[in-house]
């Protein structure tokens, strides 16, 4: 037997679920519609994991970008004309 609400199993002849406390239905319809719901939701949160692109290379060049800059005042300020 399945708990439609939290989809823990519970033996045969359970009545109330031991988790929740939810009435359990002995319906053998009922149990094969909670058993397909439980795998579409299961499905579904695999399906909603995705990887998030990395960011790593924007961010890289943004670090380039300042280092190239405090370089170049470093050398404009050593090296300008008197």
């Amino acid at each position: 037997m399945i708990c439609p609400n939290c989809g823990t199993e519970a033996a045969e002849g359970i009545k109330i679920c031991p988790v929740c406390g939810n009435e359990i239905p002995d319906s053998p319809l009922f149990q094969e519609t909670t058993m397909l719901r439980i795998e579409e939701t299961q499905m579904l949160k695999i399906n909603d994991e995705e990887p998030e692109p990395e960011k790593k290379s924007s961010s890289k060049t943004v670090y380039l970008i300042i280092v190239a800059v405090i370089l170049a005042v470093i050398l404009f300020l050593l090296f300008k004309p008197k």
